[in-house]
């Protein structure tokens, strides 16, 4: 949780060192330091050791970082993990994992790649990393309640149908002066459950821009996924700059991170989605990334805008009908206040 007792100042600056992953790519020189984890059902494993997949429960701690699986290089021939940190050779049912940045390595025996072994996925078929961004102020109770109704069908969609399909999702909230990620996630369940945990603030709409580079800040360039952010807001930006220039600098980032040629799955994709009033800001916002813009004057379209994008348009609306039809008894709120400068 970032909760900083003065504002921010988000600039060029910031981005270009928050964003590096994104904007450059990983490297070596920048890797984070090893991480301390703590937590149930997590098996701690060292350099060379050889662990029998089968006698273990839960996750895999290696080298500061629990492990999620890869995406295959077909011209390698071995898996590579989202955040390019580690290389996951698979021969038969022994898996190899090697730290790209150390020489640290340890081997899984009879690992069973189609089973999710210990919350290691190996995919063929990568997707996309999905940054869920939402404000958290006492004005978006309604979307927050509203999120939480469709957290079932929002988490399929981002994840997908297909079992082998690669996805990651990010959530982030954000008020005043606090931004906070929530996690990283790489499964249906885990991701509907952190949706159902977000509650709402009394404050005004401040760290709109910041808590998209919050979220970005989990991106890497070249993993082979699609970069998309979903931002649900009813407040313009009002962090400690301008409007004109949160623009500018995003457009900058997408810029920055092709560098002069195609952008393919590197760039980021903004989708903004607000409720109340409609919102130039967010809209020009989406249209500079190449994302969509969806505005609802009332609490079931809103949830009928993000499933629609979630689902590619395939969404049955039926469903939505049947199953999180608007409440009667909640109420939506009045107040959609304008950004404050």
């Amino acid at each position: 949780m970032q909760e900083p007792t003065q504002e921010v100042v988000v600039d060029e600056k910031l981005i270009k060192e928050v964003l590096k992953r994104l904007i450059d790519g990983a490297s070596c020189a920048e890797i984070e330091p090893s991480k301390i984890i703590s937590g149930s059902n997590l098996t701690y494993v060292t350099d060379k050791q050889v662990v029998d997949a089968t006698k273990l429960k839960g996750g895999i701690v290696f080298d500061g970082n629990i492990l999620r699986g890869g995406i295959y290089e077909e011209k390698n021939d071995y898996y590579v993990s989202d955040t390019r940190d580690y290389i996951y050779a698979l021969k038969g049912s022994e898996l190899e994992v090697k730290a790209i940045c150390s020489p640290q390595s340890f081997v899984l025996q009879n690992f069973d790649v189609n089973q999710e072994t210990l919350g290691i996925k190996l995919s063929k078929k990568p997707t996309k990393e999905i940054g869920i961004v939402v404000c958290a102020t006492q004005s978006m109770s309604d979307c927050v309640f509203a999120l939480k109704e469709i957290a079932p069908f929002l988490s399929q969609h981002l994840f997908g149908d297909d079992k082998d399909a690669y996805a990651k999702v990010v959530l982030v909230r954000f008020t005043w002066l606090l931004f906070e990620s929530l996690g990283v996630f790489y499964q249906q369940d885990s991701f509907a459950q952190a949706i159902n945990k977000l509650s709402t603030t009394q404050s005004d709409t401040r760290m709109l821009y910041r808590s998209l580079i919050e979220a970005m800040r989990y991106f890497t360039k070249d993993n082979g996924l699609e970069k998309e952010i979903y931002l649900i807001s009813d407040g313009s930006a009002s962090d400690p700059h301008n409007e004109d220039q949160a623009l500018q600098m995003t457009q900058n980032l997408n810029f920055n991170i092709a560098k002069g040629e195609e952008c393919g799955k590197n760039c980021v994709k903004i989708h903004s989605f607000n409720l109340g009033q409609p919102l130039d800001f967010l809209k020009n916002l989406s249209k500079i990334t190449g994302g969509n813009y969806y505005y609802a004057d009332n609490i079931y379209n809103f949830k009928k805008n993000i499933l629609t994008q979630s689902s590619g348009g395939k969404f049955d609306m039926r469903e939505l009908d049947v199953v999180i039809h608007p409440s009667k008894t909640h109420k939506m709120h009045d107040d959609f206040p304008q950004s404050q400068s």
